[in-house]
């Protein structure tokens, strides 16, 4: 079967996958050099000369006011039709762009088809816990807070001089960039004023109804993304908005089941290191790295033995706590064997390859 995945919206991509192999990925944004770019006709004709024949399908990620939506996790949100009437073997599906990015997470984790796992889809408009059952059915638990990614835009928008005072926390690439900003550990008791914009931040947000102009008496209103009590300041918020979302997860998610973060502001290092030493999931690094070390074995990739020491250091020091794997062996070479001693944590069962590629 031949599919054709397409995203038009900012970031757009085209994604080919043949027989459930993915054999061509292009981003709008890697071919004309514009960030956030949105899939044109140009992106699609170069992804379409890597396909052999016509598609069987095309998949269509959703928007708002478009066919899938914005919103929605359940089969619901699922429609297919034929594409044209004059090409009754080619099928369009279209789904949410809530439900693509759960089953983006999905499909490239370590985890085979029908493990269960909760997904945390984190995205500028969505911050929502679901769980994803044997047989691939999404389930919504729960919505902490809704606008998360859009939340940290506009604290950053409102501290920098370059974004108008009609700024509602809709810019693009800034979220990640308070996040990083947010390093300034400190604990100390909210000041008068920092009270009342955590308690918009928090309890009032809605891109609907602020605008950075109503919080020019903020001590933070242009004051400067490297300020220091700015950034002190958002590593409080930040660390408050992910109590929210822990104090969820606590009560709604007991099974122990993996945790997928989908969405664009998954990369945030600081939650992620967070939600690993909760203890309320299973994080089975060991499916993590033994598709790289077949990979290592085959000599398909070269490991960097440096990188494989580091590595190995590392995962020593973050073993699940209910023993997700038994000893880490660090590959040095694609078809050396490893003659040292392995980091046993408890000394019995199976020995996984944990190897740092270099792809050739």
């Amino acid at each position: 079967m031949k599919i054709i995945g397409i995203h038009t919206e900012h970031d757009g991509a085209v994604a080919l996958v043949e027989d459930g192999r993915l054999t061509a990925y292009i981003e709008a944004q890697k071919d004309n050099r514009y960030r956030y770019a949105k899939l044109k006709a140009n992106t699609l004709d170069a992804a379409l000369q890597y396909l052999d024949g016509e598609p069987d399908v095309l998949a269509i990620g959703g928007w708002f006011r478009r066919d899938g939506g914005y919103h929605g996790c359940e089969d619901s949100v699922i429609s297919v039709r034929l594409l044209d009437d004059k090409e009754p073997h080619v099928q369009e599906f279209c789904t949410s762009h809530e439900r693509a990015h759960i089953f983006s997470a999905y499909s490239l984790s370590p985890f085979e088809q029908g493990r269960p796992c909760y997904a945390l889809i984190y995205d500028g408009d969505i911050g929502t816990f679901c769980s994803i059952d044997k047989n691939c059915k999404i389930t919504r638990i729960a919505t902490p807070v809704t606008e998360p990614g859009q939340r940290y835009s506009f604290l950053f928008e409102l501290a920098h001089s370059a974004y108008s005072d009609q700024s509602r926390g809709y810019s693009f690439g800034v979220a990640g960039k308070l996040m990083a900003l947010a390093s300034l550990r400190d604990n100390s008791e909210l000041r008068p004023a920092e009270q009342e914009l955590m308690r918009m931040l928090l309890d009032d947000f809605d891109t609907l109804k602020i605008s950075k102009s109503q919080f020019r008496h903020s001590p933070f209103w242009n004051a400067g993304h490297r300020d220091e009590q700015f950034r002190r300041f958002a590593y409080k918020f930040s660390a408050a908005l992910f109590d929210r979302f822990y104090a969820t997860a606590k009560v709604e998610l007991k099974d122990h089941w993996p945790l997928l973060i989908a969405g664009g502001c998954g990369l945030n290092c600081d939650w992620n290191s967070k939600w690993r030493n909760s203890g309320l999931f299973c994080f089975d690094l060991a499916m993590v790295l033994r598709g790289l070390g077949s990979a290592a074995a085959a000599g398909l990739i070269e490991p960097d033995p440096v990188v494989v020491r580091d590595v190995t250091s590392l995962l020593a020091r973050c073993i699940a706590p209910d023993g997700a794997f038994d000893a880490v062996v660090p590959l040095v070479g694609a078809n050396e064997a490893y003659t040292g001693s392995p980091v046993n944590r408890r000394g019995h069962g199976k020995l996984v390859v944990a190897v740092a590629p270099n792809v050739r």
